[in-house]
């Protein structure tokens, strides 16, 4: 056990009404990054809160402390444990072992960059590993998720998007398909197209771009691959669709191109947000 070393991490905690106990270094736990995916791995949540709920973040915080007690994340009644649990606030960083205090605000603090109260993106785990209860932002509602099996499967292998049959699939189903985490590594520098969630505003799919892409008459010269985002039209992203094979979705998405080195792409995911 050491203490949390992200100050920002420590002080989002603390104003969410936690105790915190310190940074865990086991390595019999989950990852975050396995808790995470076992999250997403879920295609219908424990829980759903729309997000036109009259305050949103209170209902997200019950509905997460109603299913973490059910299934066992807060390990009630345990001797020195009644009340603590282990929390990431991202896939990229180490567990940190918590206890619930006087007034949990969980909801309202953890959220991703620009996201209102209530948006909230977070993953729980029971200090013994053995059930995770994640809360994630989605098109229409907060879901709170409570798993156990998939967080203990072997990891499945990505879905191939290429083969994929795309008319079958509703608009969920193709952002996990698109969705930045099921890049793997080797990765490779190259132009991306980065789709945002215009409401919810996270970071929805990502597409890696081919010869095919920078040969429309409007993409980006060479001398333009810098770390930025380049938003593009309606327009634009339906012709880039068109070339790149890609769907396509303007009236929800918001798309941008974007020049990503490979240490980029190794660390996105759902918490990064539309531009203001």
């Amino acid at each position: 056990m050491r203490g949390v070393t992200d100050p920002g991490t420590e002080e989002l905690l603390r104003r969410s009404g936690l105790v915190l106990l310190g940074t865990v270094a086991d390595q019999g736990l989950p990852s975050t990054d396995r808790a995470w995916h076992a999250v997403a791995g879920v295609h219908r949540p424990t829980a759903a809160v729309p997000l036109a709920t009259e305050d949103l973040a209170a209902a997200v915080d019950a509905g997460w402390l109603r299913a973490a007690r059910e299934w066992g994340v807060l390990a009630p009644g345990v001797p020195d444990r009644d009340g603590t649990f282990l929390i990431a606030l991202s896939r990229h960083e180490p567990w940190t072992e918590v206890r619930l205090g006087d007034r949990v605000r969980l909801a309202e603090h953890l959220v991703g960059e620009n996201a209102r109260p209530g948006q909230g993106e977070f993953v729980t785990l029971a200090r013994d590993g053995s059930v995770t209860c994640g809360v994630t932002t989605e098109e229409y509602d907060v879901w709170i998720v409570a798993d156990s099996k998939h967080l203990h499967a072997a990891p499945p292998t990505p879905a191939d998007p290429a083969g994929a049959d795309l008319s079958k699939l509703n608009f969920m189903q193709v952002n996990r398909l698109f969705e930045a985490e099921r890049l793997r590594p080797p990765y490779q520098d190259g132009w991306t197209l980065l789709a945002f969630h215009r409401t919810a505003r996270y970071l929805t799919r990502l597409h890696e771009l081919g010869d095919e892409a920078t040969e429309l008459p409007w993409f980006p010269a060479p001398s333009a691959q810098a770390a930025e985002l380049i938003p593009l039209t309606a327009a634009q992203a339906r012709e880039l669709g068109a070339a790149a094979a890609v769907p396509i979705d303007d009236d929800r998405l918001a798309y941008y191109l974007e020049y990503q080195t490979a240490a980029v792409k190794s660390r996105q995911g759902k918490t990064r947000r539309l531009p203001a």
